[in-house]
């Protein structure tokens, strides 16, 4: 245990490292018992640090933000994900969609006309989406540590070509 007792304190102390980061502070207990008991929570929140959430929308912004907004193909991923807005409930958690729901938003996209066509939209069309989709979701769990849930079977969901 990582406790001690500074001598102008009446309260013990933790100081610790995990992973390269250092935990330290009062724990503002007068008994050594108490303080280890602190120490322990500290030490199991920093070895589990807690997952945040995100909605799908809140997931499109931040992604056009970082990433798709310095590309050539800027205005096409902003249709893109306006489109899987439209397609999925974008105020769901990503860690609430599953695979049902990716699928069933897969079948509206393949019985939409394209703008200005009588044809139904391509499989190749679609799997682009279906890769954006896929691109937001491995943003949120890599770069901005997202709890996702189940990451969802993407090589299901796409189409021959």
């Amino acid at each position: 245990m990582s406790v001690y007792r500074k001598t102008q304190s009446p309260y013990w102390h933790y100081d610790f490292q995990h992973q390269g980061l250092r935990f330290h502070g009062s724990t503002g207990k007068t008994t050594r018992r108490e303080a280890e008991a602190v120490e322990h929570r500290v030490r199991n929140v920093a070895g589990n640090p807690v997952q945040r959430e995100m909605t799908l929308n809140q997931a499109f912004g931040r992604y056009y933000e970082d990433h798709a907004a310095r590309l050539p193909s800027a205005s096409d991923c902003f249709r893109q994900l306006g489109m899987l807005s439209d397609l999925l409930d974008s105020e769901k958690r990503l860690s609430e969609i599953g695979d049902d729901e990716i699928s069933m938003a897969i079948a509206r996209r393949r019985g939409m006309t394209a703008y200005r066509k009588k044809t139904l939209v391509s499989n190749a069309t679609v799997n682009r989406d279906i890769e954006l989709l896929r691109r937001v979701y491995r943003k949120a769990v890599k770069a901005w540590k997202i709890n996702v849930g189940d990451m969802p079977d993407w090589r299901e969901h796409l189409l021959p070509e």
